[in-house]
């Protein structure tokens, strides 16, 4: 996966964005291959990689070296709506916490309030 994304990044054109939260939670994904994939687009200015989630561990990212080209989602629902249909995810409160170690650490944040 890594050499495809590795592939994808050196191709002619204009910037892309590579989200990886389309179909899931971008932080479910392993830590070792976040690990491994912000650095990549760190290394090169021209494509952003997206990070989708409704999680609070972000620890493993913050020291990465991301120059600025990972973006940090989190989707926010109120507490009524998250405790409903959202049981399995960060409370609102902790997700806002984690942008707020995010946003200290660098990242550019889009935070979706629905």
């Amino acid at each position: 996966m890594l050499r495809e994304v590795s592939c994808w990044l050196k191709k002619l054109g204009g910037p892309r964005l590579l989200n990886t939260g389309e179909l899931c939670d971008s932080l479910a994904i392993t830590d070792k291959v976040m690990r491994a994939l912000i650095p990549i687009f760190g290394r090169q200015k021209r494509h952003k990689l997206l990070l989708l989630t409704k999680s609070d561990r972000v620890e493993g990212l913050l020291g990465l070296p991301h120059n600025g080209q990972t973006i940090v989602s989190f989707s926010v629902n109120p507490p009524e709506v998250s405790s409903l249909f959202e049981p399995d995810a960060a409370p609102p409160e902790r997700r806002l916490e984690a942008a707020w170690k995010c946003f200290n650490a660098g990242y550019t944040l889009d935070t979706e309030f629905a």
